[in-house]
């Protein structure tokens, strides 16, 4: 009954006490931990993942070992020099002290000291020769006697060669006449023509179009050059231990293209690091050559075997890479950058073979230029300039390449750049499709250790503007990148985007989800269909109410619900389809839901007035099953993670974050506006969090460029711990007024990363595990917090009873509620009251007592019983009184010769233990009676023998409980008059016995 009365009281005082306890300082603004930032984690320029600026590309590299420069330019023709250190991974730029800007078009680095490094100025009407001691710390011009008019086509340092390092360019020179000298570091300080007698052995050579020094100079002490003609293209080598060129013996020149027509573009000359002339000569040429008479086509030529023989056709070569066993050849065939790869280009003409990039995983896209390859770190890379350049690396020595670092294409621009995204659950793999540039290609970012690669580049003249990329939580190497509508074509990678196959699919994709790498799901035109077999076939799952499909969600394996384009929502369980037949409002529908079994809550939003609705299957059979938010009347984005619902609302740029939804949407809901705008323009569902995340993902589209933002949940598992009261404490009462004693509660702030600034705590209690008392807060405090009970709380407690308890954050959002607690209100003892009168075994001769007893402070009222029995089974009579007296009733008489029991207890504002039981005794009460004249008459008699016999008196001995009887006053008289009679009886005997003598 208690509890019962307790419960009404409860529930009718909570609003009383919300108005009084609730009016504490108000809250403050929400903490910026909790709100959508940039993430950290996005690939720029200032990471080194993104080209510096527009146009940025690659002109030429040179490589020492794993110390690789490369100069590089970009739409407003500035030149750059970017070093790395570890074999291409990551590039800086060098701040080089001295370096004048200019157009470098060529570079090379000393093969066995990466600190000697020349860059050269081609813009000028005499090239500029640059040189640094330091790795391209500060640089010197060395061009001061370079012949002029001379335009450089190569250049190369030596190895460590006889003491000092030797550069060596070639080029042409006024005339037009063939230019090629040698400068001798720290032993030089001018360029000499070598060799004094090339033209005589190299008959009208107009052009150097390549130089090499053999990697081994102080065996060979030899270097070549690619002589151009009017009527050959031939390789020549100079030996500084002859002097001579092209020695007997050496099998040199060799030509590899004759005739007047020969035009020749570019040359390049790559040699076996263990060459060595007579011994090892394994060596590589790439020219772009054309006419010749027979005609020649540009390509790779070999020069194993004493001979040269062209191993690959290829217009257009730029560049030439070989690591001792595998060979990489680039070019523009075309127009269109290539990589080819080969791997027996020792096997000679007519045997050697060469392989293409793979489809969709080349280096660049478009009209790149200038690609220069080379091997580094074990690692295969491509460097180009133009749309989509990039350092490119494959590990596969060529046949897929990822844009690892300087990326000309750009994460977010100002054409909306960033189509879709998807992210696992804790953030470590991250997957972006983006608009390259406004040029309509397509790229596709992954984020994986850390790092943000370009694993993907679609050409938008081929495949047009792809939209959709989708991976399984289970498996993030299974990618899916579709497009919305039309052509369904579907782009899937099982090995995390290294290769890549092409597929379609049965309907107009709407929007897919991925279970696992042969698993997927399409909302589409007509139908929901699944693939089990990698989209080799379809097959349907079911159809919507009505409308096309719009969104769909993936729950679990097999469980998934689709939002359609007129709001109407179905639902897949693992064994059957349900079309809902009622929806929020007409509009394209984004769903999530906390399952797909009976119980289990779909929620649906659109971007209709009345947005948001729920759905709990198994219960909700009508329109009124959906519960709608008025408060978000746009959402284009909805997420359910973890027992709490996110939704964006579009025309508000607001958040709404709701605690345990699926009680109701206007619970605990926290609103937030948000700076950036995270529209449905590109992505379908604009938010995304799956279960065991803390982390909500949003694409921001009103900055330029496009932005990925994030919002941590850090109240996900973390909530406020009661310190005070805890479970068993006892909580003291005031003896004086029974009341409960002020007492605080205490808790400590979740163990978060989160600042504290602007928290607010509310705290619940209950009389029972269920029943709730009262609310109190928001209360503003941080760290340990004190709160002092409310007196409105502290009068609802009784004392004796347990009583539970709990704190949740409410401010700048709800957090989960801590653990429950509990306390025990003290049972209040009273004192117990002494008795005074009357006092134990007396006997009165009153029938109508009166009884005292020592007075309690602070006791209000006393219970006195009377009894007939020490039990007090049955009562004579029962009183309470506030005073320390108690008088019997006038119409309540005692009986006479009875003994009888009382006690007395404080009755309030706490009931107290009984005291003693006295006792007493009552009898008739005597009366005063006349005493009477007695006048004896004197009659003498004979004398009579007379007997008496007295009775045996009877003795009583009261005792403290006894009744103790008093003699009649009749009974008295008799005895007198008795007494009297037997004196004047013994006054005749004597009398009448006297003789005369």
């Amino acid at each position: 009954m208690k509890n019962i009365i307790k419960k009404f009281w409860g529930v009718a005082l909570v609003v009383m006490l919300l108005s009084t306890i609730l009016m504490l300082p108000a809250a403050p603004a929400a903490a910026a931990a909790y709100a959508f930032s940039d993430t950290a984690v996005l690939p720029t320029a200032i990471t080194g993942v993104l080209a510096p600026t527009a146009g940025f590309g690659f002109v030429a590299v040179a490589q020492s070992g794993d110390v690789i420069y490369g100069t590089a330019t970009d739409a407003g023709a500035v030149d750059y020099l970017y070093k790395s250190a570890d074999g291409g991974a990551t590039w800086a730029a060098c701040l080089a002290t001295g370096l004048v800007a200019g157009t470098w078009n060529l570079v090379t680095v000393a093969p066995d000291d990466p600190n000697y490094v020349v860059v050269v100025d081609t813009a000028p009407a005499t090239d500029v020769v640059w040189l640094s001691t330091n790795g391209g710390a500060s640089f010197q011009n060395i061009s001061a006697t370079i012949a002029a008019g001379t335009a450089l086509d190569s250049i190369d340092i030596s190895a460590l060669y006889g003491g000092y390092h030797t550069i060596l360019i070639g080029g042409i020179q006024a005339g037009p006449a063939a230019y090629l000298a040698k400068w001798q570091i720290a032993l030089a300080a001018t360029w000499t023509n070598v060799p004094t007698n090339v033209p005589a052995c190299v008959p009208n050579p107009t052009e150097i179009q390549a130089v090499k020094f053999t990697p081994n100079p102080d065996i060979d002490q030899a270097y070549f050059f690619i002589g151009k003609t009017a009527t050959d293209l031939s390789l020549h080598i100079y030996s500084d231990a002859f002097l001579t060129l092209d020695p007997a013996g050496f099998n040199y020149p060799r030509v590899f293209a004759t005739g007047a027509a020969v035009a020749c573009t570019k040359a390049v000359i790559v040699l076996d690091e263990n060459f060595l002339l007579y011994d090892n000569e394994v060596g590589f040429v790439g020219a772009n050559v054309a006419g010749g008479a027979p005609a020649v086509t540009g390509g790779v030529w070999s020069l194993a075997g004493g001979a040269i023989a062209q191993i690959q056709t290829l217009a257009t070569i730029n560049s030439l890479a070989w690591d001792g066993t595998n060979m990489m050849s680039a070019g523009t065939p075309g127009g269109v950058l290539a990589v080819y790869r080969s791997a027996n280009a020792l096997a000679g003409a007519g045997v050697t073979v060469f392989y293409g990039n793979a489809p969709f995983k080349g280096p660049a896209a478009g009209t790149c230029t200038n690609p220069n390859v080379f091997f580094a770190g074990g690692a295969a890379y491509c460097v180009s300039q133009g749309e989509d350049s990039a350092v490119a690396m494959s590990t596969d020595l060529g046949k897929t390449f990822n844009g690892v670092a300087l990326v000309a294409s750009t994460f977010g621009n100002p054409f909306n750049n960033i189509l879709d995204f998807w992210v696992k659950s804790d953030g470590s793999v991250i997957y972006a499709l983006t608009n390259d540039n406004g040029a309509g290609d397509v790229d596709l970012w992954r984020y994986a250790s850390a790092t943000w690669q370009r694993i993907l580049i679609l050409d938008a003249a081929t495949y047009g503007t792809v939209e959709i990329v989708r991976s399984a939580q289970s498996n993030t190497n299974a990618i899916y990148v579709g497009k919305p509508t039309n052509n369904n074509r579907i782009i899937k990678s099982v090995d995390g985007g290294t290769s890549w196959i092409l597929r379609s699919c049965t309907q107009a994709i709407a929007d897919l989800a991925v279970q696992s790498a042969t698993v997927a799901y399409v909302a589409g035109a007509t139908a929901v269909v699944k693939t089990s077999n990698g989209c080799t076939s379809w097959t349907t799952v079911g159809v919507l109410t009505a409308g096309a499909g719009y969104s769909i969600n993936l729950l679990a394996d097999n469980e998934f619900v689709v939002g359609g384009t007129t709001g109407y929502v179905g639902y897949y369980d693992g064994t059957a389809w349900t079309a809902i037949t009622v929806r929020v409002a007409n509009g394209p529908a984004v769903v999530t839901a906390s399952g797909t079994a009976t119980g289990d809550v779909i929620f649906s939003g659109t971007a209709a007035a009345n947005g948001l609705g729920f759905w709990t299957i198994g219960t909700s059979t009508a329109l009124t099953g959906w519960t709608a938010d008025a408060g978000a009347p746009a959402v284009t984005g909805l997420s359910f993670a973890n027992g709490i619902l996110y939704a964006f609302d579009d025309a508000a740029n607001n958040l709404y974050r709701y605690y345990m939804p699926s009680i109701g949407l206007t619970l605990w809901k926290d609103t937030q506006a948000t700076a950036g705008t995270f529209n449905g323009a590109n992505t379908i569902n604009s938010l995304q969090m799956v279960a065991g995340s803390n982390i909500l993902w949003a694409r921001d589209a009103s900055t330029n460029p496009d932005t990925l933002q994030s919002y941590t949940e850090y109240l996900l598992a973390a909530t406020p711990a009661g310190t005070y009261p805890v479970n068993n404490v006892i909580i003291p009462v005031n003896s004086l007024n029974g009341m409960t004693s002020p007492f605080l509660f205490q808790w400590t702030a979740p163990a978060v990363t989160a600042p504290l600034a602007g928290w607010t705590y509310n705290v619940f209690v209950y009389y029972d595990a269920a029943g709730l008392i009262m609310i109190g807060g928001p209360y503003a405090a941080g760290g340990v917090t004190n709160l002092p009970a409310p007196a409105g709380l502290i009068a609802l407690l009784n004392p004796g009873d347990t009583y539970y308890w709990q704190v949740q954050i409410v401010t700048p959002i709800h957090s989960g509620m801590s653990p429950m607690q509990s306390f025990t209100v003290q049972q209040l003892q009273a004192i117990v009251p002494v008795i005074h009168t009357p006092v134990n075994g007396v006997v009165l001769d009153t029938l109508s007592p009166g009884f005292s007893r020592a007075p309690i402070s602070g006791v209000t009222s006393y219970q006195f019983q009377l009894s007939k029995e020490p039990s007090f089974v049955v009562l004579v009579y029962s009183d309470n009184t506030t005073t320390a007296g108690e008088a019997l009733p006038v119409a309540l008489k005692l009986v006479a010769g009875t003994q009888y029991f009382w006690r007395v207890r404080a009755a309030a504002p706490a009931v107290g233990d009984w005291s003693e039981v006295g006792n007493f005794s009552v009898t008739v009460p005597v009366i005063a009676s006349p005493t009477p004249t007695i006048t004896p008459t004197i009659t003498i008699l004979p004398t009579p023998t007379i007997t008496v016999t007295l009775p045996q008196p009877t003795v009583i001995i009261p005792t403290s409980t006894a009744v103790v009887e008093k003699i009649s006053p009749a009974y008295i008289w008799a005895i007198i008059i008795i007494g009297a009679v037997l004196v004047i009886a013994v006054i005749v005997l004597i009398v009448r016995t006297r003789r005369t003598v």
